[in-house]
């Protein structure tokens, strides 16, 4: 059954989309009748262009100078060059459709809105993530010092000693980033602190790991089956729909009890 890995991506997706600024439409300007539309120089149609389309989820603000706002979040340059193909462009169609969907019923029949505050926390919570572990994995001084610290901190217990990066086409990439950030605490908090290193930026409120903790606790449920249809032999219907039942009792059963639960709360 092909179609069940593609509808436990989807889900997944739509959860992961809370965290990411969505794309705005863009407007096409109208000229006026019986005025004539000036000619623009090629350079200066092309810049406007390239800022039209830039993704606003890529960005971070820059701190302390030497931070770049394009620096926040890591990124496939092979993604960002292609053409979107028609299943993509398909699944963030539904995605954003589920998403906005959710964030209606949920203000209609509870009261229950998503506040700036939280939005903000929850926005601001991937570009930090993948960013730092870009950085970690695209310099050897920055590498060179996480590997210390994650030599010297005794609390670690397993055999991990390196930061995940994001995937974008992999929402289960977002899973590992996020969990291997939460392992690492300890050592990216000390990373961060250090002036000297320059990732201030990269810092995350308290809020913001109670934040991973929870959204690990929810990605980790679509990650079974996502691993189950990635084998080799296609699971048979028994498979798949005691399965999917499965998966709706444990997204049922989760609890929006914690401070951050409106960013969670709308699928659930």
């Amino acid at each position: 059954m092909r179609c069940f890995p593609h509808i436990v991506n989807l889900i997944a997706k739509v959860f992961i989309s809370f965290y990411f600024k969505q794309p705005k439409k863009k407007s096409t300007a109208k000229a006026v009748s019986g005025t004539k539309r000036k000619r623009q120089p090629t350079t200066q149609a092309a810049t406007h262009v390239h800022d039209a389309d830039t993704d606003e989820n890529d960005e971070l603000p820059a701190e302390d100078g030497n931070e770049s706002a394009n620096d926040g979040i890591d990124t496939d340059p092979a993604d960002e060059d292609d053409p979107i193909d028609g299943k993509l462009a398909h699944d963030e169609t539904v995605t954003r459709t589920v998403r906005g969907k959710a964030i209606q019923m949920m203000k209609e029949e509870y009261d229950i809105m998503i506040g700036n505050q939280e939005e903000k926390m929850a926005l601001g919570l991937f570009p930090k993530v993948a960013g730092l572990a870009r950085r970690v994995h695209d310099s050897p001084t920055l590498k060179e010092k996480f590997d210390i610290l994650v030599l010297n901190d005794e609390t670690l217990t397993g055999q991990k000693k390196t930061l995940d990066r994001r995937v974008p086409t992999r929402w289960n990439s977002d899973l590992a980033c996020l969990d291997a950030h939460f392992y690492f605490k300890n050592v990216v908090q000390q990373l961060t602190a250090a002036s000297a290193n320059g990732l201030r930026a990269y810092r995350l409120e308290e809020a913001q790991w109670e934040l991973i903790e929870e959204l690990v606790q929810v990605l980790v449920i679509f990650d079974e089956p996502t691993k189950l249809f990635s084998q080799s032999e296609v699971p048979l219907v028994m498979e798949c729909v005691p399965m999917l039942v499965n998966l709706r009792e444990q997204l049922m059963n989760l609890k929006p009890d914690c401070l951050f639960s409106k960013v969670l709360f709308p699928l659930y």
